[in-house]
């Protein structure tokens, strides 16, 4: 079942405690109405986030730019049109292509996000069904097979010789065994120790 985003810790909560929490059912899932209401309330399910536009990335930093730059200074102050306007239109060119190549890297990375974002297997009204990952919102029943990227954090109510590989959130080598009837009622559990949990970006190896 997969959570919400908030502070609140769900390894010391009952399945029961989850499913009222979130007004869904284990066995059905969302009904339509509660997963309009949710995604409205929550939006996207944005687990693996572009870094998207920077700034930062358009001030020239390369060698042969400031050099550039500061022979247009020298040549201001010295008052040599010719080779100012001539040094000016070289930062011209290549700013522009500067600027001309890294947006179409960024095209390129963001399109190669958007095509590896995993799916999700996700229960909703009763009926199995295939979902973009970010489609996903808190309350929706999620099954998880051999193979998948667990799409997001969530509480497990039934689990069946269920290993998870959690290197990317806790760089353990080895699996991790998960058990969805395993109880721990204290407010401090580490991580790596909440075993009726699957947390984000982990992959299931079993």
């Amino acid at each position: 079942m997969k959570i919400n985003e908030s502070t609140n810790t769900w390894y010391n909560k009952s399945i029961e405690q989850a499913e009222k929490e979130f007004a869904t059912d284990r066995g059905r899932g969302l009904e339509r109405a509660a997963y309009v209401k949710s995604r409205r309330e929550h939006g996207a399910n944005n687990v693996y986030t572009t870094k998207g536009f920077d700034a930062k990335k358009l001030i020239p930093t390369d060698y042969a730019a400031l050099l550039l730059i500061v022979a247009l200074i020298a040549a201001s102050v010295f008052d040599v049109p010719l080779a100012a306007g001539a040094i000016l239109l070289m930062l011209v060119v290549n700013y522009a292509a500067a600027l001309f190549t890294y947006f179409k890297a960024q095209k390129v990375l963001d399109g190669m996000v958007e095509y590896s974002l995993p799916t999700a297997k996700v229960m909703r009204d009763g009926k199995l069904m295939l979902v973009d990952m970010r489609a996903l919102v808190p309350g929706d029943v999620v099954f998880l097979g051999a193979g998948d990227v667990v799409p997001a954090d969530c509480r497990l109510t039934s689990s069946d010789g269920l290993y998870i590989n959690e290197s990317p959130l806790t760089g353990a080598r080895s699996s991790v065994f998960k058990d969805a009837d395993f109880t721990h009622f204290t407010e401090t559990l580490s991580i790596e120790n909440q075993k009726n949990m699957a947390f984000a970006t982990t992959i299931v190896t079993a």
